[in-house]
């Protein structure tokens, strides 16, 4: 080998490696850990000045304090990427509630519980009338279009046996306007069952037709009778959603991506339209009609809800789905689950818990 080159390993020995072990040495000794976060009230919710606040931070910075733990805080902007995060150990830790799952135990490290809550469903307080449902069925242009379907067929049959009875039939010997007009009248009194006779085909031909539209007209009437029911239906249930085959009816969901709201929606083959980075954004996306329901967690939509003055404009429905339990999670095998672990469990056993809780306009149990 050259002299340059070992006189280049000799300045990177002397210098260059020295300085690389001090820094490593300085990372280990402070230990200062990486904590991930999403801001969703009321866990994480983010001031003016930068810092954070919320249940899930007072509980952590008790546990920090517990423990001695030296920290910061690292923001991401969904649950994607906290999880992405977690899994290429880039932070040591999340303190948003993070719903426990048979998928999360086998890929993390999984804190005791802290919260219990359920899945939950708000609706718009605008559409939940059921008169107001009624007359916005009949004036939808779905409506109309259906009605002018039929009326188009009934114009059709009724013009086709005008003409082939016009020159036999002594009831049908009337000029195009006002042929065309009886057969209509046929046409729709045959359709709806009524029968007054005052028009009826002679000809061979003309009943032939005749029978062809009775039997089409029963059809018709039954298909556009189970169509306006089952909408008037659908209708009705998605602003009085009781169960989970309720929310089947409901033509466009919305939920926050990668939740376990979503993942539950999804085993239950329940029909997705819209999917939110964040809670915030869906509960605006129903305030403005773009989704018809939004399915997350319940005491999270009560809290957005209140905080951000629609109250008068959304509301949740009472009934719950999917109790959930929300932990702190870490990577796998991490050596802080054992010592957070026993300091959560009797921080949230202490009088105090409740307090915070009721703090943040949040229940033991929703």
């Amino acid at each position: 080998m050259t002299k340059p080159f070992y006189l280049c390993l000799l300045i990177f020995v002397l210098v260059l490696f020295p300085q690389f072990a001090y820094n490593q040495r300085i990372i280990y000794e402070d230990n200062r850990l990486t904590v991930g976060v999403i801001v969703e009230p009321p866990f994480v919710i983010k001031d003016e000045d930068g810092s954070f606040y919320g249940l899930s931070i007072d509980l952590w910075q008790f546990l920090a304090g517990e423990l001695q733990l030296k920290y910061e805080f690292r923001e991401y902007s969904n649950l994607w990427g906290v999880l992405r995060a977690l899994t290429h150990n880039e932070i040591d830790i999340t303190v948003n509630p993070m719903t426990v799952s048979g998928t999360r135990l086998q890929q993390f490290s999984v804190s005791q519980p802290f919260f219990i809550s359920g899945v939950g469903v708000a609706v718009s307080r605008s559409r939940g009338n059921q008169l107001q449902t009624f007359f916005r069925t009949f004036a939808s242009p779905d409506f109309f279009k259906l009605i002018g379907f039929i009326g188009t067929v009934i114009f059709i049959f009724g013009t086709v046996v005008w003409l082939i009875e016009r020159k036999l039939n002594k009831q049908r010997n009337h000029n195009d306007i006002e042929g065309i007009l009886d057969g209509f009248w046929w046409a729709a009194v045959t359709m709806t069952t009524v029968g007054y006779g005052d028009k009826t085909p002679k000809t061979i031909l003309g009943r032939v037709i005749a029978m062809v539209w009775m039997f089409t007209a029963v059809v018709i009437v039954s298909t556009f009778t189970a169509t306006m029911t089952s909408t008037l239906t659908v209708n009705t249930l998605e602003h009085n959603i009781e169960h989970l085959e309720d929310l089947k009816n409901v033509k466009r969901i919305g939920t926050v991506m990668a939740s376990s709201c979503e993942d539950y929606l999804t085993i239950n083959r329940i029909n997705i339209h819209s999917t939110f980075n964040s809670a915030t954004l869906g509960i605006e996306a129903l305030a403005e009609g773009k989704i018809d329901a939004f399915v997350y967690d319940k005491p999270i939509l009560h809290y957005l809800i209140h905080e951000n003055n629609y109250d008068n404009q959304i509301r949740v429905m009472s009934a719950t789905f999917n109790k959930e339990y929300h932990s702190f999670i870490m990577p796998r095998d991490s050596d802080l689950l054992d010592k957070i672990n026993p300091e959560l469990v009797d921080k949230i056993a202490m009088s105090s818990w409740g307090k915070t809780l009721t703090k943040y306009n949040l229940h033991r149990e929703e």
